[in-house]
């Protein structure tokens, strides 16, 4: 059953593991009498298996059940684990924090009745797909989960990830995977601008003032990125080459300490998703945003593209992926429904109040935005020459 994080960090279960697993969950659960329920075909009988799952679960925090999973009971492991991703820093410190929201991503959940709706990142390697512990886990059971994911084409096993699926593959070699060819887009959930953001106190006002004072003394300045590989660092990286400067880069493990350190003017300057800059906007000054359009709450701030920068156009987004064998009606009527939840008045209040902006439509608006994403980034993937190891 894939987990979802609540406001007391406990986590209630939602969706269907295989049944070849399921005799060995009620025994690690001391919970015999739930074999039978999940057999009976009843949609009474599930959904009261669903609810005694959800209050079992919840009942303990999260290191209880990872470790009863990985150390007593591995071969329970959901094929995708939500609560892996819910561990990423991009999501645990800001960013696309909308995943440990439990006004929108459980209804999601609870509508479609997925298995393993949710993402592995591992933070060393930016958001690199896998399964749930894949570093820890027997090869045949890694295959295993590949194999799920990538083959499986019944709609029932979906993947939420953010911007950083599309980039792995000119980050690290050898990926096990193609998100271009094995995964078919769904929908976007949400979408995310970044900005170039300087301490207060800093002497430049705007960005060309910034690009001068940097020019004046080489070396000395540097931007923060919420780490090696991902977008904030690529964007450093395409600064960079742009303006003909030499930013110094500064990884760190997540927004929040991110965003610290330049309030604190420990950075001269930092590219911050404005989900997570959002809070801290009085406490320093944006010089531009990514994206297309000025920001609703930053009127004043041009994009890079007005200022003449290229490439700067793309958001990190925040979509839902299906296999790429699943048939298209599947494939859209899972849009459909996806679409019409993130349309209900309480849901879109509860990703406008992060600082997202509300995703939705057809699949082929998200595969087109996938498709132009991974070739942009591609692109500045290999000028900058970043790479990352596997």
């Amino acid at each position: 059953y894939g987990f979802y994080r609540t406001a007391d960090d406990r986590h209630v279960a939602v969706g269907a593991l295989e049944v070849k697993f399921w005799d060995d969950l009620c025994r690690a659960l001391e919970r015999p009498d739930l074999a039978p329920l999940h057999r009976s075909g009843d949609p009474a009988t599930e959904e009261r298996l669903r609810a005694e799952l959800a209050a079992i679960f919840g009942a303990q925090p999260l290191a209880h059940w990872r470790s009863l999973f990985h150390d007593g009971v591995g071969c329970v492991t959901p094929v995708l684990r939500i609560d892996e991703a819910l561990a990423h820093p991009h999501f645990r410190a800001g960013g696309m924090r909308i995943a440990a929201d439990d006004a929108a991503l459980p209804q999601l959940g609870c509508a479609i009745k997925m298995t393993g709706f949710g993402a592995h990142h591992r933070a060393e390697a930016a958001g690199s797909l896998g399964s749930a512990g894949a570093g820890r886990q027997p090869a045949r059971r890694r295959r295993h989960h590949r194999q799920q994911l990538c083959r499986q084409g019944d709609g029932r096993t979906m993947l939420i990830a953010i911007t950083a699926l599309i980039q792995q593959p000119s980050l690290m070699e050898k990926l096990p995977y193609d998100p271009l060819k094995d995964l078919a887009p769904v929908v976007m959930i949400a979408r995310s601008p970044s900005m170039l953001a300087v301490p207060l106190d800093s002497p430049a006002k705007d960005l060309k003032s910034f690009i001068a004072m940097v020019k004046a003394s080489p070396g000395k300045y540097n931007f923060g990125s919420y780490g090696a590989g991902t977008s904030s660092h690529i964007q450093g990286a395409l600064l960079n080459m742009q303006a003909g400067i030499d930013l110094v880069h500064v990884p760190f493990q997540g927004a929040a300490p991110l965003v610290t350190n330049l309030v604190g003017g420990q950075l001269a300057s930092a590219f911050i998703d404005s989900a997570s800059a959002r809070p801290h906007l009085k406490s320093m000054r944006p010089l531009a945003v990514t994206g297309t359009q000025r920001m609703p709450g930053l009127p004043d701030v041009p994009t890079f593209a007005e200022l003449g920068y290229q490439s700067f156009d793309s958001y990190g987004w925040f979509g839902v992926f299906l296999p790429a064998a699943t048939p298209a009606p599947v494939v859209h009527k899972r849009s459909d429904e996806i679409d019409r939840i993130l349309r209900l008045p309480e849901v879109t209040a509860k990703i406008e109040a992060l600082g997202l902006q509300v995703g939705g439509g057809k699949p082929e608006e998200f595969q087109k935005v996938v498709r132009t994403d991974a070739a942009i980034y591609a692109r500045i993937i290999k000028d900058a020459n970043i790479r990352l190891a596997p």
